[in-house]
């Protein structure tokens, strides 16, 4: 009985307790409404000096600006393509003004630089086979998130299309050009251009030879002569000759010539730009409106200055109440 007697104090001691938080809470409430509307005048001053304030630096203030580059990387450069845009980025922040004009950038005109790729899964598919059960082991360990899955890192270096965002400090038109010819002119990446450019000439040769004789052995199987020997004194006959997959092999590498040539067209850089991207004004949001921000810090700065005024008086006359 004495226990539930003790529980109900306790009980209606915490609801008292919480009771007068919430009415000192309503109280203060209330003063700070009745302070507001006592200092009105000088709130609104406040309000239309910072409006200014925050309109003439608004004006003066050179607006960020945007551009979505989609670049292609070719002759599988693409991990040496992230270090240089991570390079370059990180000199931008440190405002390496020395290393920036050595690349031909003004200081200053770029403000970040953030490279990420355009995740296409066919890409990722054409570098397996179709029984390759590797494919099916790296997926088993992708992680999965509710929105996409996260395949950036782990196939980055297999997508051939990235999205390059740079961002700079007003209108900054040679930046797009000078960021790929900073890229693009890598000694390593020149060696790496000219190999690959090389080898691509020399395997579209091959196939293109290869579907000659292609041609050549069908024309002559349909006009129903033997195939000559290369001493052209042996004729050549095979029982399992099979035009069947012959002519699917001229249509693979048919395939593979089409592809090869478009490959030679984006392959004259290891960087290339397949868009038009121009600089557009980076949008922002109302905190980020000079006129706003700068009213409310000039209005929240006098009310806490107000509030620091009340809590010194509150306990200076709380003070001299002890004292007397």
């Amino acid at each position: 009985m004495e226990e539930n007697k003790n529980d109900e104090i306790d009980l209606a001691h915490i609801y008292k307790a919480i009771k007068n938080i919430f009415r000192r809470w309503i109280y203060l409430g209330f003063l700070s409404l009745k302070f507001i509307r006592e200092k009105w005048i000088i709130i609104s001053v406040l309000i239309i000096i910072g409006s200014s304030y925050g309109y003439y630096n608004q004006n003066n203030e050179v607006p960020s600006k945007e551009a979505k580059v989609l670049i292609r990387i070719n002759y599988n450069a693409v991990n040496y393509v992230y270090t240089s845009v991570e390079l370059l980025n990180k000199k931008v922040k440190e405002n390496d003004n020395n290393f920036l004009k050595e690349i031909g950038i003004k200081p200053y005109s770029i403000s970040s630089l953030e490279l990420t790729p355009l995740i296409r899964i066919n890409e990722i598919v054409d570098q397996f086979e179709s029984n390759n059960r590797n494919l099916d082991v790296i997926l088993k360990n992708v992680e999965f998130d509710d929105d996409e899955v996260k395949l950036s890192d782990t196939f980055i270096s297999v997508y051939k299309e990235h999205i390059l965002v740079i961002t700079t400090n007003g209108s900054s038109d040679d930046a797009i050009t000078n960021t790929l010819n900073f890229i693009n002119n890598s000694s390593l990446i020149k060696k790496l251009k000219k190999v690959g450019y090389s080898n691509l000439k020399a395997k579209l040769a091959g196939h293109k030879k290869t579907l000659t004789q292609i041609d050549h052995i069908l024309d002559t199987y349909s006009e129903g002569q033997s195939l000559h020997s290369p001493t052209e004194q042996i004729f050549v006959v095979d029982k399992n000759f099979s035009v069947h997959q012959l002519i699917e092999k001229k249509i693979e590498l048919l395939e593979k010539v089409k592809q090869m040539e478009q490959n030679l067209v984006f392959g004259e850089e290891v960087v290339v730009c397949v868009n038009r991207p121009e600089l557009t004004k980076v949008k922002t949001g109302i905190i980020s409106n000079k006129m706003v921000l700068y009213s409310i810090v000039f209005v929240f700065i006098f009310l806490f200055l107000a509030y620091l005024r009340y809590t010194y008086n509150r306990f200076k006359l709380i003070a001299q109440q002890e004292s007397k």
